[in-house]
């Protein structure tokens, strides 16, 4: 009769033994509930080992403190990852070997690590986001400036041509020309008065990152601008 003799060799040597061990932790984590499982995390990755070593915690505390109801509890000490010990301070719960703790502490590690680098790309996006809004109110500005110049070359050009056309108006309309002209000039100052006061609030508003209420005064400005020329 032969006999298989099982040394370390047989799992790998230390590296493939290790490897059993942090597979079966993530095995039995991932067995349990999602909810069961962030707390079960918790409880073993950071009250059950403080700084690097495994620690005892007395019974009632792992619920208190880490919300294990006794169903997941049980679910544990069946695992194996953690046993139950009787002191003389009453029961306790601790890892159920030292050999635990290195790939538990890998598994924390690199959640730890991936926690973070989802944190950075969240934090990118509203980075990006924020950008863009900035780039967008920024070339609404522009945009009104320019516009804001073209509507003061017209206003301009407009009043030439009112002069010009009651210069070489005919005298008996002199009085009619005067009125047209003079109504046209308060229609154009209240429209220029409103469409500068909303660009004023505008920048003052985006200087201060309150961007959707900037973007609510260039929109009257625009208004303003169009109604102007629809007139």
């Amino acid at each position: 009769m032969s006999y298989i003799i099982v040394t370390d060799d047989y799992f790998g040597g230390a590296e493939g033994f290790q490897s059993i061990l942090n597979d079966y932790y993530e095995n039995e984590m991932e067995v349990l509930r999602p909810n069961d499982k962030e707390k079960a995390r918790k409880f073993i990755e950071e009250g059950l080992i403080v700084g690097g070593r495994r620690v005892g915690l007395t019974e009632g505390v792992e619920k208190e403190r880490y919300q294990i109801e006794e169903a997941l509890l049980n679910q544990l000490l069946d695992s194996r990852l953690i046993r139950a010990e009787n002191t003389h301070l009453g029961k306790s719960y601790e890892l159920s070997h030292d050999t635990l703790i290195a790939p538990i502490l890998a598994s924390f590690e690199k959640r730890r690590l991936r926690e973070e680098e989802r944190q950075k790309a969240a934090e990118l996006r509203v980075a990006r986001k924020r950008f863009a809004i900035a780039a967008s109110i920024a070339l609404a500005c522009i945009l009104l400036t320019a516009t804001s110049t073209i509507f003061y070359v017209q206003a301009r050009n407009a009043k030439s041509d009112a002069e010009q056309q009651a210069k070489i108006a005919q005298t008996e309309r002199t009085n009619a020309q005067s009125a047209l002209t003079s109504y046209k000039k308060a229609q154009l100052e209240g429209a220029r008065d409103r469409y500068d006061r909303y660009l004023a609030s505008g920048i003052t508003y985006m200087t201060q990152t309150d961007y959707n209420t900037a973007l609510n005064n260039f929109d009257l400005a625009l208004e303003v601008l169009q109604n102007y020329k629809e007139d």
